[in-house]
């Protein structure tokens, strides 16, 4: 099995049309990824602009918590 995962959230992922996971649900993944001893990387890979920083604050935070 893999040792890793990369998942994209709904949010700051190059991936903006296809089916993201959003918070909650990345939670629930990292949650089943970590019981199975797997890593869990999420993307955010877009360009930021000026505008988007405190939306991408509250977005890393959030990832923060969920762990």
């Amino acid at each position: 099995g893999a040792d890793a995962i990369y998942l994209g959230g709904k949010g700051f992922n190059a991936r903006a049309h296809a089916a993201n996971f959003g918070i909650e649900e990345l939670a629930e993944a990292i949650r089943l990824a970590h019981i199975l001893d797997v890593s869990v990387y999420v993307t955010v890979n877009i360009l930021i602009g000026d505008s988007e920083l405190k939306d991408l604050e509250a977005y890393l935070k959030d990832l923060e918590r969920i762990g």
